[in-house]
C-alpha cells in the first residue's frame, strides 16, 4: 500500500507530462468533454483494479464491494490533495517546498492514517 501511495504522489506533484494526465483528468472531471475517457481506461484503470484488490485483501473481503470502493476514494483524495494546493501554499503550510523528503513522509502518513481507517471499517463489518 505504501509504494501505491508513494507512487501516486510523487505522479500528481510531478510537472512533467505523466503529471499533466493528472492535471488534465482533473480539469476533465469539472468540465467533462469525453476526451480523456479513453485514455482513462488504457492508462488508468488497470492500475485502479489492482489497488482496489489489494484494499480488498487488506479488508479480508470476498469481493470489491462499496466499502472497498469508499476507502479507494478516502486514499486517492488525500493524494490529490497537492492536485489543489499551490508550491507556495505548501511552503506556508510546512515551512518548506515539496521535496522528495516531503512527499515521502507524506506517503507514510497516507499510508498509517489510510491503514487505521481501513482496518476500522473492516472490523466494523
Amino acid at each position: 500500500l505504501q509504494d501505491y501511495i508513494h507512487t501516486l504522489i510523487e505522479n500528481f506533484a510531478e510537472k512533467s507530462s505523466r503529471g499533466y494526465f493528472t492535471r488534465l483528468y482533473l480539469m476533465e472531471m469539472a468540465n467533462p468533454t469525453g476526451l480523456v475517457k479513453e485514455k482513462w481506461k488504457k492508462l488508468i484503470e488497470p492500475r485502479r483494479q489492482k489497488f482496489l484488490k489489494l484494499i480488498q485483501a487488506i479488508m479480508k473481503k470476498e469481493h470489491v464491494d462499496e466499502d472497498v470502493i469508499f476507502c479507494e476514494m478516502s486514499i486517492m483524495s488525500q493524494c490529490r490533495a497537492l492536485l489543489t494546493v499551490g508550491p507556495t501554499d505548501i511552503v506556508h503550510l510546512l515551512g518548506r517546498p515539496l521535496s522528495p523528503e516531503v512527499i515521502h513522509r507524506l506517503a507514510n502518513h497516507i499510508t498509517r492514517f489510510s491503514l487505521a481507517g481501513i482496518r476500522a471499517i473492516a472490523q466494523k463489518g
